[in-house]
């Protein structure tokens, strides 16, 4: 597998392990293998060559933690308008959602 050894390569030289919430580039399996596919032919490698070299390289997909601030009225008590008050809630979830996260080597 010639090319394999390429991508290798050409992900190793420009990219190296991130963390959710710290890197700002962040790819799916899929998105990856789309990016690598106007590089390298389509058919000379598949999701699960590229998942090795990913393993290969200590890559491994995460997920990452969202935050939803949600507001709600507290009963029976106002502001001096006659307004209902409000608390702010932050709900924090996972998203599922796999993203190998990366650093660019400059």
């Amino acid at each position: 597998m010639y090319y394999l050894d390429d991508i290798k390569k050409l992900i190793s030289e420009h990219y190296y392990p991130g963390e959710p919430g710290v890197s700002e580039i962040k790819y799916t399996l899929y998105d990856i293998k789309t990016q690598l596919n106007s590089i390298f032919p389509a058919n000379s490698f598949d999701t699960f060559d590229l998942k090795k070299i990913l393993d290969e390289l200590g890559m491994e997909p995460k997920y990452e933690q969202k935050k939803e601030v949600v507001y709600r009225e507290i009963e029976g008590e106002t502001d001096a308008e006659g307004n209902p008050l409000r608390e702010k809630d932050v709900i924090t979830y996972d998203d599922f959602v796999f993203y190998y996260y990366f650093e660019k080597i400059n």
